[in-house]
């Protein structure tokens, strides 16, 4: 367990990547990138042609909402786990809020006011939540996904709900995951991973005729919350191995790219969901080792980028949906083979440039007055 503490404070977070005190996790900061652009080509492309292959992996987009949650926990745990190691207490925990809450809220604000008056000028928006004063109050307050069929404005937002569910719990979910004996941390994980197979078995969405429908794919209500809470917990135990150095042999290449391979297979089939989840966790252990070519590639400039800015094109990607229209059409105008191929890829190609922006002159500024706002409330109250 000494070892496990000692790694508790190594980490610090900084924009959209991973990182460690002295070196940055480069190759997980590029896996949040890689699956955020499986988010957005899912949100773009789900009608595509093509084998049928590569259509269910593109219908598999909803996988990388897991995958963040799994980062999320990793990060969170190496980050903010030493706040909460010797014990809990009302500024320590205020402080970790705080902080979230500087992470998340401002572009989510944003991009949530873009949809609201998308859909008040009569534009197409995913989900068509519509902005009740009881749809607005959730999202404010980012419950929205907690029960029922709560409506995100800004539909990715449901994922960050329930990853707000999770943040609320992370103080006791250290003390148990990370602070007690290996057994009683493991026996933990593992029986809320059974708890969501037993759910997904007894409430999959399992349809054949909705490629979209899978064993785990839950956006609202109780189910997300639990899919999302276990995933969360998993990345934790993720760091917790990390940290003690008890995974190097999953960052090998044979292992790594195997893991690789047994993720694209299962996609091809909805019903086999679950098992994507501990992949995904091999996955991170594997690529936190920094041992492999894999790990070098996705740690290497262009996907790193895009994980830096992974945030702001997560939540972009649907305010920006509707520029898909005039952009198939101006490709067709222009005599484009496939105006529909060529106006999707523009409009991905713009939500890039758009992100980059946004992480710049948005996302950035303002996670930096939202966290000197909470700082100077901290130093008031003496916390």
């Amino acid at each position: 367990m000494a070892r496990v503490d000692q790694g508790l404070g190594r980490g610090r977070e900084a924009g959209g990547g991973l990182t460690a005190r002295h070196s940055e996790i480069r190759s997980l900061t590029g896996l949040r990138g890689v699956a955020a652009c499986w988010v957005m080509v899912a949100h773009y492309l789900s009608t595509t042609r093509g084998p049928d292959w590569l259509k269910a992996f593109i219908d598999h987009g909803y996988i990388p909402v897991d995958i963040f949650l799994i980062l999320s926990g990793f990060v969170l745990g190496m980050t903010y786990g030493r706040y909460f190691v010797d014990r809990v207490t009302v500024p320590s925990v205020a402080r970790f809020l705080g902080y979230r809450l500087a992470r998340i809220y401002p572009l989510l604000a944003v991009t949530s006011l873009v949809c609201v008056a998308e859909g008040l000028a009569g534009l197409e928006v995913w989900g068509n939540p519509g902005t009740s004063a009881g749809t607005v109050a959730a999202n404010l307050l980012l419950v929205q996904a907690w029960w029922g069929a709560g409506h995100s404005l800004n539909a990715p937002a449901w994922s960050i709900s329930t990853e707000w569910a999770a943040n609320l719990l992370f103080p006791l979910l250290v003390a148990v995951l990370l602070r007690m004996r290996w057994r009683v941390a493991g026996t933990v994980a593992g029986a809320a991973f059974v708890v969501l197979g037993v759910w997904a078995l007894l409430y999959g969405q399992l349809d054949d005729a909705d490629p979209w429908r899978g064993a785990i794919n839950w956006i609202s209500g109780p189910s997300a919350v639990l899919r999302c809470v276990v995933a969360f917990m998993l990345g934790m135990i993720c760091w917790r191995l990390h940290a003690a150095d008890r995974t190097r042999w999953f960052g090998a290449t044979p292992v790594l790219a195997s893991t690789v391979a047994a993720m694209l297979a299962v996609t091809i089939y909805s019903w086999l969901d679950l098992v994507l989840v501990p992949l995904a966790c091999a996955l991170v252990v594997g690529l936190a080792a920094e041992r492999s070519p894999i790990a070098a590639a996705l740690g290497s400039a262009v996907p790193r980028w895009l994980g830096v800015v992974s945030f702001s094109l997560y939540l972009w990607q649907i305010p920006l949906l509707p520029l898909r229209g005039p952009a198939i059409a101006l490709a067709d105008r222009l005599g484009a083979g496939d105006p529909w191929l060529v106006g999707n890829l523009a409009a991905m190609a713009l939500v890039l440039a758009v992100s980059e922006a946004s992480f710049r002159w948005l996302e950035r500024p303002l996670q930096s007055v939202a966290r000197a706002a909470f700082d100077r409330r901290f130093r008031r109250v003496g916390g």
